[in-house]
């Protein structure tokens, strides 16, 4: 390969940075340049480098920076069109992605996998690809984004006829319509997820499907029915041997036995996911142990120990970068518990300017929950 000239291209991996620091919602953005959201996306994944010179001053003065900054010069040797294609069937062969949940660096991969989306692949492979981007982005509440990519790959395995890709991307579009609000229409294709999970003999997705169930019907209060989904999944993830699921089973499970007021049965499920994170360095899943077992403290009435234990989990959620209407709201449950009603008032108004800003009114729903035992 020969030197080439140096070109200036869209500079995509510092546009998404910039866009996320401020905060900006993407569908806003493509209507303040007169482009429909297909576009802006192809801009943001990388997939189109170069844009007409009056949208590119526009989208600088949007995102508060000068043209330049917007901008990456092209080396004159660099990898191939051939180079890239190889580069992304190495990812969507590799286990890349599970491998970085115990660390939490989604990040880290939806970056390499954006880079990645480029001409040459076939329709299965960019489905499979714009699949793994939603799942990254979903690990990082990036929900918008996420629930963009899974429609995508959703969109082609249809064409393809590819149900395995369809099952994975519907699981995640289920999610949007519990965001949304519309709990009951979730519930409903979870079910139909689940069937067609059980239909492929896929375990794995047939025991996400369950938890997802088990979640579900813990927040409606049908204790039997989430506990036997819940203990469901735990065997087939064992068999399966998927360590950082098998925790968020098992909190799962927590948090049943909390609603129940079982608070023995509580602590041996938390001792459990613990000894599982700990084992997987999962740091997520030890955030969460945190988190659950400052609700238990508080409910059995270790006042001291519950916020120490709180205080921690809210450390790690900042490093960790993760931010949930539900971790407010259960912080707001051990603050009103401890008897600390003007801190559980203060995050309570944190986890509702979330599910503004993010336009999830359907995650509101704990917030208002614990809003109505704070004020009765």
């Amino acid at each position: 390969m020969g030197a080439g000239v140096a070109v200036s291209k869209l500079n995509s991996g510092f546009l998404v940075t910039r866009i996320d620091d401020l905060g900006l919602r993407r569908w806003w953005i493509a209507e303040q340049i007169g482009v429909d959201r297909r576009t802006l996306y192809r801009w943001l994944s990388g997939k189109t480098g170069r844009i007409p010179d009056a949208k590119l001053r526009r989208l600088a003065e949007i995102v508060k920076v000068d043209v330049p900054d917007l901008l990456t010069t092209a080396q004159p040797f660099t990898a191939t069109a051939a180079d890239q294609v190889r580069a992304a069937r190495s990812l969507l062969d590799s286990n890349l992605l599970e491998s970085l949940m115990p660390p939490h660096q989604f990040g880290l991969f939806e970056r390499l996998a954006k880079g990645l989306v480029v001409e040459g692949l076939s329709d299965e492979e960019l489905g499979h690809l714009y699949m793994a981007i939603s799942l990254a982005l979903f690990r990082q509440s990036k929900l918008d984004d996420a629930f963009h990519y899974a429609s995508l790959a959703r969109q082609i395995a249809r064409t393809l006829g590819d149900r395995h890709l369809q099952l994975r991307a519907a699981m995640q579009l289920s999610f949007r319509e519990y965001v949304r609000g519309d709990h009951l229409l979730a519930i409903r294709l979870d079910h139909a997820n689940l069937r067609l999970a059980r239909a492929l003999r896929h375990r794995r997705l047939t025991a996400a499907n369950l938890s997802n169930l088990g979640d579900q019907y813990c927040g409606l209060g049908r204790w039997q029915a989430s506990e036997a989904m819940q203990r469901e999944a735990i065997r087939l993830y064992e068999q399966e041997q998927v360590p950082t699921s098998l925790v968020f089973c098992h909190l799962g499970l927590v948090m049943l036995y909390l609603g129940k007021q079982d608070h023995g049965l509580a602590e041996h499920h938390l001792g459990v996911a613990r000894s599982i994170a700990v084992e997987a360095g999962f740091q997520r899943g030890l955030a969460d142990c945190d988190l659950f077992e400052s609700v238990w403290l508080a409910e059995t009435g270790r006042s001291g120990d519950a916020v120490a234990r709180l205080d921690a989990a809210l450390d790690a959620y900042r490093r960790l970068t993760i931010q949930e209407p539900r971790t407010y709201a259960l912080a707001a449950r051990v603050y009103r518990l401890v008897g600390r009603l003007a801190d559980a008032a203060s995050v309570l108004r944190q986890g509702f300017e979330l599910v503004q800003k993010n336009e999830t009114p359907g995650l509101a729903r704990e917030l208002i929950a614990e809003q109505r035992e704070l004020v009765p």
